[in-house]
C-alpha cells in the first residue's frame, strides 16, 4: 500500500511539472512575439522621424521594457532591452554632420556646452531633469543644441517659463477627510529657474466607515498626484481630483 502510495504521488508530481513547464513555454513564446512586435510596430513610426526625435521616444520605450526585464527573466526581452540601449547610445552620440560644410560636428564636454545654453537649461541641467548635448562645427562657427529628458525626474514643465523645473515644495491639508465629507489640502509648487509660484487644491475622498486613521492619510497620499493634471507639466493620477487656484 505504501509503495503504491508514492508511486501515485510521483505521477502526480510528474503532471503537476509538465503542466507547470508547458504554462511556461507558453508564455514565454508569447512574450518573444509581444516584443517582435513592439519591434516592428517601432521601426514603422519611427521611420521618419529624426534622431533626436527618435531617441526621446525609444528612450521611453526602454524605461518601460527595462522595468519588464526583472518582471519577466527572458532571454530575448533582455538581449532586446541591450540591444535598445547600444542603438539609443549611437543616436545620441554619432556625430552629427553641419548644415554648412556637411562635415562632422563636434560634441563638447559637459562643462564646454555651459557657455551655449541659456539661464533655465542650465538650473535644468543641475537639477537633472534634462541633459543637454552641443555639437558644434568650428570652421562655420554654428551649434545645434539637444535636449535629453530624464524620463525618472521628478520635475514637471512650468506654465511660465516652459523649463522642466518645477515641482512640489510642500503638501498642507486644510480639513481631514470624515465619514460624511471629503477632505481637502494645498499642494505648492515653485519654479527654481523663474521663481513662479503656484497652489493647486487636491481632494481627500471620505473615510469609509471601517476606515482607520492610517488608512485615511493614505488616502490623502494617493490623491496628491491628480493635481499635476492641472498644470500639464507630468502625468495625471491619483485618487482624488485636482485643481488650481
Amino acid at each position: 500500500g505504501c509503495i503504491c502510495y508514492v508511486t501515485t504521488q510521483r505521477h502526480k508530481d510528474a503532471g503537476l511539472l509538465k503542466t507547470c513547464l508547458i504554462y511556461y513555454l507558453v508564455w514565454v513564446a508569447f512574450m518573444h512575439v509581444a516584443v517582435l512586435i513592439i519591434m516592428l510596430r517601432s521601426k514603422l513610426l519611427l521611420k521618419e522621424t529624426d534622431r533626436h526625435e527618435k531617441w526621446l521616444r525609444l528612450e521611453l520605450l526602454r524605461r518601460d521594457l527595462q522595468r519588464a526585464v526583472y518582471v519577466f527573466p527572458l532571454p530575448y526581452l533582455w538581449l532586446y532591452v541591450r540591444w535598445l540601449q547600444q542603438h539609443l547610445n549611437h543616436l545620441r552620440n554619432d556625430p552629427y554632420d553641419c548644415q554648412e560644410c556637411h562635415q562632422p560636428m563636434e560634441k563638447l564636454g559637459e562643462k564646454a556646452d555651459d557657455h551655449y545654453l541659456d539661464k533655465g537649461q542650465l538650473v535644468e541641467e543641475s537639477l537633472h531633469s534634462v541633459d543637454y548635448d552641443v555639437w558644434r562645427c568650428e570652421k562655420c562657427n554654428i551649434q545645434t543644441v539637444l535636449n535629453y529628458t530624464n524620463m525618472r525626474s521628478g520635475m514637471a514643465d512650468c506654465p511660465s517659463c516652459r523649463y522642466k523645473t518645477y515641482k512640489c515644495t510642500k503638501t498642507v491639508t486644510k480639513k481631514h477627510a470624515t465619514t460624511s465629507k471629503a477632505g481637502w489640502g494645498v499642494r505648492k509648487y515653485y519654479c527654481k529657474a523663474c521663481g513662479f509660484t503656484h497652489d493647486y487644491m487636491f481632494v481627500i475622498p471620505r473615510k469609509s466607515e471601517s476606515s482607520s486613521s492610517s488608512s485615511s492619510s493614505g488616502s490623502s497620499f494617493s490623491s496628491s498626484s491628480s493635481s499635476s493634471s492641472s498644470w500639464g507639466g507630468g502625468s495625471s493620477g491619483g485618487g482624488g481630483a485636482g485643481s488650481s487656484w
